[in-house]
């Protein structure tokens, strides 16, 4: 696990002024700054990963298209732009990220201690061939394009959902909701 700095958060997802190592910040279950960028394309997919194994958190499950930790002194968008490029060797615009929402996430992981963070939440629709993707192995073992209505489909259903990262349903429906809107959008014009 990368042992960046990150800034301690409080109950309101506010900065506290600390900042400790990200490994002490989970260690001590203390509230902490995530991004998640949800990637689409025109054809109404969504991008996938699946999640190593050896991952702590959420391991060997489906999951957003790009996710990480904010580092201290580094925005939500900037995250999303190292964290692309460290897990898929994707180049990203930041100009073109649609901010969607925060959501938290506070819940006792298998591993035993509780992992509490505020994710700033992104959408990006995007054109990209998989084979040009070059996965950081110890992150991602595989990515798949999911037409977006068997992914909502496989929200809901319980059995299905289980092959997917424990975050709350709500995670995965308000992106799910955002995506569908912008594709409606995007035919329209």
């Amino acid at each position: 696990m990368n042992d960046g700095m990150i800034d301690v958060l409080d109950q309101w997802g506010d900065k506290t002024g600390e900042i400790l190592p990200k490994t002490e910040v989970h260690k001590r279950e203390l509230w902490h700054a995530g991004a998640h960028l949800w990637i689409y394309n025109s054809k109404g997919e969504v991008l996938l990963q699946h999640r190593s194994p050896g991952k702590k958190i959420f391991p060997d499950t489906w999951d957003i298209s790009v996710a990480g930790h904010v580092d201290s002194g580094e925005t939500p968008p900037q995250t999303l732009v190292r964290e692309a490029k460290e897990e898929l060797d994707l180049t990203i615009d930041p100009e073109l990220l649609r901010f969607i929402g925060i959501t938290f996430f506070d819940a006792k992981l298998p591993v035993g201690w509780i992992h509490r963070v505020f994710d700033w939440t992104y959408i990006l629709q995007m054109e990209i061939d998989l084979k040009s993707l070059k996965f950081q192995e110890t992150e991602v073992d595989d990515i798949k394009w999911h037409p977006m209505d068997d992914f909502e489909r496989d929200i809901n259903s319980p059995e299905i959902f289980k092959r997917y990262s424990a975050r709350p349903k709500y995670v995965y429906q308000m992106a799910i909701t955002e995506i569908q809107d912008m594709l409606i959008k995007n035919q329209s014009e």
